[in-house]
């Protein structure tokens, strides 16, 4: 059965988790619930120090539909169950399961039909570039989008949530991000980077969605908003979120793709949200110092940040992200064109496309440049 549509949103603040925040240390003390932060939107223009005009036109800003925004601990999710893999196993040789199935803790990746066209370790296959991307209420469902493929919309997304059921059990809440439509697979020599031969005719439906946990999307790792020591601090390799991914051709020949967390605690049933108004006064300074040049969305989420002293455990906390074109220093080069590709959505192959994230509770930006080795660790907590 199809899963609804979810958008997101968060909210939520007040006294102490992991460490005491007195109210007199914020901008405004959080007295705000999720529920109260419904309905936003920022339609702003301001004037830069480079002389420049940024208009923030975003409507509405994503929250979630939730009666409570919970901080949760969580870690990276148990492989699926072997029994779950045993009609995988009966179809695919070992070797063929070796070079398609990667089933560990947090990561699970199976192709079922369409690997293993080549010998392992020299070909890979490539999806050629997506026709289109499509935003959720932008799919039109009885539509056959894919080239020389009968499915349509809503029948690759059938399949795709059976998907989700088979591997990840039944009744797992997700939220839909979008569609995109490939043309049909080719062989790719991962030595040379050359591709070959098409591999069928057919183009092909790939899903993404995000895992709900208390109806609020995991999306983020904290780590995702720095610009330095990408790699370099080896405790913030367990971070992880929810995501899930699949290509499908058709319900026998498909590709998947999760990330996940699974829930091991709910450290408080609900916190106490920062107004937005903070939010914006958090970002708004770097608009006019000509370092934020655009902003493309914005969205109420779990942000997952580290256990102090556990680097296993994640917590998961109410954070809100701003996807944006954001620049070291004022100085750099001018903002010309789109940092979009059109064709899907996604971002250009640009060192300034970026995601900033401000702290739900206290209205504080995360620095992006931060290098120091406690960055990702998990905020000072606010109770009711």
């Amino acid at each position: 059965m199809m899963k609804r549509f979810q958008h997101i949103l968060a909210a939520a603040l007040a006294l102490a988790v992991t460490g005491a925040v007195p109210c007199c240390a914020l901008a405004e003390a959080p007295a705000l619930s999720v529920k109260d932060l419904q309905n936003l939107s920022w339609h702003e223009t301001y004037q830069t120090d480079r002389g420049e005009t940024v208009a923030v036109d975003i409507d509405p800003v994503e929250t979630p539909d939730a009666d409570a925004f919970p901080v949760l601990k969580v870690r990276a999710a148990d492989p699926v169950s072997e029994d779950v893999l045993g009609e995988y196993y009966a179809k695919h040789d070992e070797d063929y399961q070796n070079y398609a199935l990667n089933n560990n803790s947090g990561i699970f990746d199976i192709g079922m039909n369409i690997y293993g066209f080549y010998p392992k370790g020299t070909e890979g296959f490539h999806c050629d570039f997506p026709v289109q991307f499509y935003a959720p209420g932008a799919i039109e469902w009885n539509k056959a989008y894919a080239e020389n493929n009968p499915l349509t919309a809503a029948q690759a997304y059938a399949t795709f949530d059976d998907l989700v059921a088979q591997y990840l059990g039944d009744g797992l809440a997700y939220a839909l991000v979008g569609l995109n439509v490939y043309g049909p697979l080719r062989k790719y020599n991962i030595r040379t980077g050359e591709y070959g031969d098409v591999l069928g005719d057919r183009g092909s439906y790939e899903f993404g969605a995000y895992e709900l946990f208390h109806g609020i999307r995991m999306t983020f790792m904290v780590t995702s908003c720095f610009r330095t020591r990408i790699n370099g601090i080896e405790r913030e390799w367990g971070l992880g979120n929810s995501y899930i991914s699949a290509n499908i051709i058709d319900s026998e020949t498909y590709g998947m793709q999760v990330r996940r967390m699974r829930e091991i605690q709910t450290v408080y049933d609900d916190v106490p949200l920062c107004s937005f108004d903070a939010v914006k006064a958090a970002v708004e300074p770097l608009i006019t110092a000509g370092l934020v040049r655009r902003i493309d969305s914005v969205e109420l989420v779990y942000v997952t940040y580290l256990d102090r002293e556990n680097r296993d455990i994640a917590w998961a906390v109410p954070t809100w992200a701003i996807t944006c074109a954001y620049f070291e220093t004022a100085d750099d080069g001018p903002n010309t064109g789109d940092l979009i590709y059109e064709a899907n959505g996604y971002p250009a192959g640009t060192t300034y496309y970026e995601t900033l994230f401000v702290n739900a509770q206290t209205g504080a930006l995360i620095d992006p440049m931060d290098e120091s080795d406690t960055r990702s660790d998990v905020p000072d907590l606010i109770a009711w």
